[in-house]
């Protein structure tokens, strides 16, 4: 329920740009909100291989990393390039959302 407020909002004040302007601030925003829980899991996949110091084959060990960093690096490099607006908009659209779902 809130998410649809909040979403009404948002379109309610790009809608000055446009439907084009609403309908690329609709998009962007969902790219982040998707792209923020990736980031953190891939975060998490290195803490966790770090943390455990399981002793995987070294090619395993290498692979895991790799990926897990390179995960890491699109999705912050795919954030930053949707714009200031966007990380702006979808940070207060989490911590909008944040006391209703802990």
């Amino acid at each position: 329920m809130f998410s649809n407020v909040l979403a009404s909002i948002l379109v309610a004040m790009n809608f000055a740009q446009g439907l084009v302007g609403a309908f690329n601030t609709i998009i962007l925003l969902a790219v982040m909100s998707s792209l923020l829980p990736y980031a953190l899991c891939s975060l998490a996949e290195l803490m966790i291989l770090i943390r455990t110091g399981r002793t995987v084959a070294g090619a395993g060990v290498t692979k895991v990393a790799i990926l897990g960093g390179v995960g890491f690096t699109y999705s912050l490099w795919a954030i930053y390039g949707g714009g200031a607006q966007t990380v702006f908009l979808g940070s207060c659209s989490f911590s909008w959302e944040l006391p209703f779902t802990s």
